[in-house]
């Protein structure tokens, strides 16, 4: 039996045997090709036998050989088979695991199949078909496997993360066997499957959405409009099932009238169900294993130690599949969930200590649920904010006080949803009675989102800026001295003075560096798309708005200098990697005028009907036209084009003095001829054309226009291969510097 002596030492070498494991996985899994990871395990062990096996050091050797060794070892068994296959179109046959999601162009099929190995391998099929697909099916295809890493990703290896290791592209299905029943290892997926048919009969619209994604995790059927309002607000959390969904759930079930100790148990399993219903995504496990533990611990005569049940957590999720920790919510859940243990309990002593007083025990009552709501959120954002910023590119302000006025509605419609979808199985008329109550609360969660996101200036800033970079390292700085020496928790109050202070500051700054002296133009990162902002004194206008998420980067770079309006907005044409970010924009920022290309009937009505809540005015540009704004001008013009929508698109000069940025689209280089033989053009800087691609931005362009700079707003590692080598060595020959969103983010230029 072990004694209180020896358990702080294994407590400390289990500690260290977890920060090695940490560490060794995360390198592997996003520096290196999991081929090493078995080599590196060996060597690892071998250096643990040779060395004393003692102190930290030699503990986290331990965990970064073990976990290492095992990488190597899953690589070898579910991995290589298939990796051999990379880039082959081969026939195969495999079983259907989910129900298919249906995307804009083929239905996306999760499947096993096992390609010269006994061992299953998990991957995603891309169908075309008709013939409905369910869990068991076993389908017999011919397809192009590839490989799921997608290197024009921030997260290029989230698919794998999710236990993803092959894709089928360019898929036949040369047969279909559908099974008479469904297996019963696929039955948490049929009970997704009829909760989400049960909420739609209970909820309709925007609220059926919200809930079903409160309830089973999946979010496919959300508008791009609401989930860009949650992230703005630091609110997405509540619709990735997470502890919180497990913590309305817990809560729910030690609510019946049952003892104590069998409302307890009753719990472990109901929550284990939930877990595989909504997909075992690693958040949700690491909630259920705590959850489990915590609900646990008074049968096996042990106190819970959430650390310990953290750390089971993730052993759990590694020995399942070890290249999960790459999976962002992974991550986000498990450092949201240490800061809440480091920070949240002395937040919430100083704010009660702190913190205005109330009367009365309604008072007191109130007051210790505004501090406990606010110490949470702070200390879920204090080690997940970074994480934020890197990979999501933008921090909310907002956040403890969107959760503080959201939170206890979010969790009043889960649970009357939760039991009115239980009982509309056996007791419709009691189902739809609480169904009632759940739309109220979940649509009141809906109008305070919506009115926080109109209301909220500066409710959130992006992470590429300078100097909102330097203000974040100076808060971990001060967060990072209050650990080292907690005496200077005295002075808490000057600091939090001072952490605003400096946020206000550069705040300030960045508009002050933007929106004075002169014209500042910012060629957005937003992946393979384009979005163009220009900004004068305190006017803004834009061209294009197409790309990954950039609706949400437009508004999000117009909200770090204090501008909610643009008054042009000029699409050079209406493909996706221009336009798709305009629905987002338009719930943001007031668009006073669009200006685009001619364009069919249908799509013009649609784009009418888009705009019209918004007072937006769409105009057609028929000719060269100038629209002042600030000390600078938009000089747009009409399409010069024979055929084809990119050479038929808009092309603009945005000009101040003799200062010039030339923006062509996506017109060719014939095209761009016709350009030259009707307007005499010249600039400093050139938005190169087609994302760098080889048949744009011809020689004759650059003779004419001899630009300084060349910006490629291009995706990192698009499948098209922009920029093109032709497009480079012209550009170099021409004498141009040139600046690569893919490279550098966004790009800001200045003309004084």
């Amino acid at each position: 039996m072990r004694t209180k002596e020896h358990c702080p030492a294994q407590v400390l070498r289990l500690r260290w045997l977890t920060l090695g494991v940490i560490a060794a996985c995360y390198i592997v899994c996003r520096f290196l090709t999991p081929v090493l990871a078995l080599p590196l395990g060996v060597a690892a062990l071998v250096l643990f036998r040779k060395g004393k096996r003692k102190g930290a050091p030699m503990w986290s050797l331990l965990g970064a050989a073990g976990i290492l060794v095992w990488m190597g070892l899953f690589t070898l068994l579910f991995v290589s088979p298939v990796m051999t296959h990379y880039g082959e179109t081969m026939e195969f046959t495999a079983t259907v695991t989910d129900y298919p999601t249906e995307g804009r162009f083929s239905l996306s099929v999760p499947i096993t199949f096992s390609p010269a190995t006994v061992f299953p391998v998990h991957g995603i099929a891309y169908l075309n078909t008709e013939e409905t697909l369910l869990p068991g099916d076993v389908v017999h295809l011919s397809a192009t496997l590839a490989d799921p890493t997608q290197p024009s990703s921030n997260m290029p290896h989230y698919q794998r993360a999710q236990g993803v290791f092959v894709i089928a592209k360019k898929t036949k299905v040369l047969d279909i066997s559908h099974q008479q029943r469904i297996p019963s290892r696929y039955w948490s997926k049929t009970l997704r499957q009829r909760l989400k048919q049960q909420i739609s009969t209970l909820f309709s619209g925007e609220t059926a959405s919200f809930f079903t994604a409160l309830l089973t995790g999946d979010q496919s059927a959300l508008s791009d409009v609401l989930k860009d309002r949650l992230e703005r607000l630091g609110m997405r959390h509540i619709i990735a099932v997470s502890g919180l969904h497990i913590a309305f759930l817990a809560a729910i079930l030690l609510q019946l009238p049952l003892p104590i100790q069998l409302r307890q148990l009753l719990c472990v399993p109901v929550l284990v169900g939930f877990c595989l219903m909504t997909g075992a995504k690693p958040s949700v496990v690491r909630a259920v294993a705590m959850g489990c533990a915590l609900l646990l611990a008074s049968f096996v005569r042990r106190d819970n130690n959430p650390w310990s049940s953290l750390r089971a957590a993730l052993f759990l999720l590694l020995l399942h599949n070890p290249f999960c920790m790459e999976d962002i919510g992974l991550q986000l859940s498990f450092l949201s969930v240490a800061g809440i243990l480091l920070f949240t309990g002395s937040i919430n002593q100083w704010l009660m200590e702190h913190g205005p007083k109330f009367r009365g025990k309604l008072g007191n009552s109130l007051k210790q649920r505004i501090s406990g709501s606010f110490a949470t959120s702070l200390g879920a954002l204090s080690l997940t904010l970074p994480l934020c910023a890197v990979f999501f590119g933008r921090v909310s302000l907002i956040s403890p006080l969107a959760n503080l006025l959201t939170l206890w509605a979010v969790e009043l419609g889960f649970s009357f949803g939760f039991l009115a979808v239980v009982f509309s199985f056996i007791l419709p008329g009691l189902g739809s009675f609480l169904a009632f109550f759940a739309r109220f609360f979940l649509n009141l969660v809906l109008f305070i989102t919506q009115a926080l996101s109109e209301l909220g200036y500066y409710a959130a800033i992006t992470s590429d800026v300078p100097l909102y970079v330097v203000w974040m390292v100076g808060m971990y700085g001060l967060l990072l001295l209050l650990l080292l020496r907690p005496e200077m928790k005295k002075h808490l109050r000057p600091m939090l003075a001072g952490v605003v202070g400096m946020l206000v500051m550069v705040l300030y700054l960045h508009r002050v560096f933007l929106l004075s002296g002169g014209l500042a133009v910012q060629v957005l990162n937003v992946g393979q798309g384009q979005s163009i902002l220009a900004l004068s004194e305190d006017k803004a206008v834009a061209i294009d708005c197409g790309g990954y998420d950039a609706g949400s980067i437009l508004a999000a770079h117009m909200e770090d200098v204090g501008e909610y309006q643009l008054e042009i907005l000029m699409l050079t044409h209406l493909d996706d990697d221009h336009v798709n970010g305009l629905p987002v924009l338009l719930e943001q920022v007031h668009v006073q005028t669009l200006l685009i290309p001619a364009t069919e009937k249908e799509t013009r009505r649609e784009l009418d009907a888009l705009v019209k809540p918004y007072g937006t005015k769409v105009v057609t540009l028929k000719k060269e036209t100038r629209f002042p704004f600030g000390q600078a001008t938009l000089r747009c013009f009409a399409p010069v084009g024979k055929e084809g929508d990119n050479n038929l698109g808009l092309s603009a000069v945005i000009e101040e003095g003799e200062y010039a940025v030339l923006v062509t689209g996506d017109m060719d280089t014939k095209t761009e001829e016709r350009l030259l033989k009707k307007h005499a053009l010249s600039a400093d800087v050139l938005v190169v054309g087609h994302h760098g691609s080889a048949t744009s931005t011809g020689d004759a362009l650059l003779e004419a226009v001899h630009p300084k700079t060349a910006v490629i707003s291009a995706g990192k590692g698009n499948s098209y291969g922009h920029p093109a080598e032709k497009t480079l060595t012209r550009l170099t020959k021409a004498g141009c510097v040139i600046r690569r969103t893919d490279r550098e983010g966004t790009v800001t230029l200045k003309s004084r």
